[in-house]
């Protein structure tokens, strides 16, 4: 008797759940395509609905070539996610990242936190950024670079081409992304730090840089650039405990040992005029200088080293250009490095070291974008919106850069002048752009322009093959090699 009068209770209550299920559904199927703020703007279904195809896409390091899908189809403004939108024009720049100052960075930032403190570029404050910039941005100018940092730059460039020759009479393969990390990391160190990590000492050749189990890990990490922070300690914690890493803790405890030295000699008054010394001397806690320290390793070892890595790599395949670099070094005019400027800015262009969109939060008022290429219809963007532009969908775009997957440094110089059209120069964004662009670009420029003139110079490269011709590089918050491919390179005999 009491499965009779429960069965029918049973049967009307999974019934109702069913029905107000499917309800609720519809409803925020109605809200999403109708409703939404942000459902004006053009993008598939599902990326309406949830962030879980963003999250995916970021995960597996496909982010920028989807959204490069989606603009194909949509046009220059697209939905990634419920809150989340990409542009692919370079005329949107200026409102996004330069003006005013540009919208304040999206909250994805604080997940590269370290130790739970913000860092100059992790923070999302302007204010915060504002006192830490500002006690070290003096030795970030040009003109310090090339007087203080001369020295410095030319014995790195040294110890980077000695390596290569090394190599060469040796007959054996070299790593070009360990060896210019190697030199992006004792360049910037020495520089920035006024003591070198020390990334060629006793180096033969073969063995890993003991800083690349940690600069990987953080590299890694990036993949999970737009979860919430508070989960990436959770996740951070767990993957610790599950999967430890030896490797990773003697590659941290070598660069807390370096940066402890080094903050040590600033708190006893040395190391004058240096990153940390600054940071010191405006109040900055020993804890937090540490912490800039470390960030300052990372950022200044993977990036440039996948930048330089990857130009070299070009170079080999295409000797024309270092004999094209050398004639300008012994025949040209002089002081006329045009073709040396244009090959680096090729390099930056083509190694996508940063590819993935750097997101910005839309102000209160909100803000209308109206496609650069003259289009009809204009986009009111609401409050609170993530919208950003990626350096993959700006350095890609056939309209700018004519076959842009070609390594092709002629297309910025002609017979000594630049030919670079306004567009080109308005959409390099390798650095970023605005007040919060990489506060490093000037030091990161120099060091490409001595060491590839220094290359040029020696014709280490003669005779220099590519062990594998193609590479695919993962779209995370930074480039990564994907799994198969290397920058090795070899001599013919």
């Amino acid at each position: 008797m009491l499965d009779g009068v429960l069965q029918p209770l049973i049967a009307n209550a999974t019934s109702s759940i069913v029905i107000l299920s499917l309800t609720l559904l519809l409803a925020y199927l109605c809200y999403a395509l109708f409703s939404h703020p942000l459902s004006h703007i053009p993008g598939p279904l599902h990326r309406r609905l949830s962030s879980i195809p963003l999250l995916v896409s970021n995960y597996r390091g496909t982010e920028s070539s989807q959204a490069a899908s989606l603009h194909a189809k949509y046009g220059p403004i697209v939905l990634l996610g419920p809150n989340d939108v990409h542009i692919n024009d370079g005329g949107a720049i200026a409102p996004i990242y330069v003006e005013k100052g540009g919208f304040r960075k999206a909250p994805y930032y604080h997940s590269t936190d370290i130790d739970g403190l913000q860092t100059i570029f992790s923070t999302t404050d302007p204010e915060y950024r504002a006192v830490r910039a500002k006690a070290v941005a003096p030795i970030f100018a040009t003109s310090k670079i090339q007087s203080d940092g001369a020295r410095i730059l030319h014995d790195c460039a040294d110890d980077f081409v000695a390596a290569l020759k090394k190599a060469k009479n040796g007959v054996h393969e070299i790593d070009l992304i360990d060896l210019a990390r190697r030199y992006s990391l004792d360049a910037m160190s020495g520089y920035v730090f006024g003591k070198r990590y020390g990334a060629f000492t006793d180096y033969t050749g073969t063995e890993t840089l003991s800083a690349t189990p940690y600069v990987n890990f953080i590299q890694a990490f990036t993949r999970f650039f737009l979860v919430p922070n508070w989960i990436l300690g959770y996740l951070l914690a767990f993957l610790g405990s599950v999967y430890p890493n030896q490797e990773f803790e003697t590659s941290t405890e070598k660069v807390t040992s370096y940066v402890q030295s080094l903050v040590d000699e600033a708190k006893q008054g040395g190391g004058k005029d240096t990153f940390q010394k600054r940071l010191l001397d405006v109040g900055i806690s020993e804890a937090e200088t540490m912490v800039q320290c470390e960030d300052a390793i990372f950022a200044g070892t993977d990036a440039p080293g996948t930048t330089l890595g990857l130009l070299v790599w070009n170079l080999v395949k295409q000797p024309e250009y270092i004999r094209g670099l050398r004639h300008e070094l012994t025949d040209g005019p002089m002081g006329n490095m045009s073709l040396l400027r244009a090959t680096v800015q090729e390099g930056n262009r083509t190694s996508l070291a940063n590819p993935v969109r750097l997101p910005r939060i839309v102000p209160p008022q909100g803000w209308t974008y109206t496609p650069s290429a003259g289009g009809k219809k204009s986009y009111h963007v609401p409050a609170g919106t993530a919208v950003g532009i990626s350096a993959y969908s700006l350095h890609l775009n056939e309209t700018t850069f004519p076959s842009p997957h070609e390594f092709n440094p002629r297309r910025w110089v002609e017979n000594g002048q630049s030919i670079a059209t306004r567009e080109m120069n308005r959409d390099l964004f390798a650095f970023g752009a605005g007040s919060r662009q990489c506060i490093a670009q000037n030091l990161a420029m120099e060091e490409m322009f001595v060491v590839i003139r220094r290359l040029a110079e020696s014709e280490v490269l003669t005779g220099a093959q590519v062990v594998c011709e193609e590479v695919r590089l993962g779209e995370w918050f930074n480039t990564r090699l994907r799994d198969g491919c290397n920058l090795k390179i070899r001599w013919t005999v």
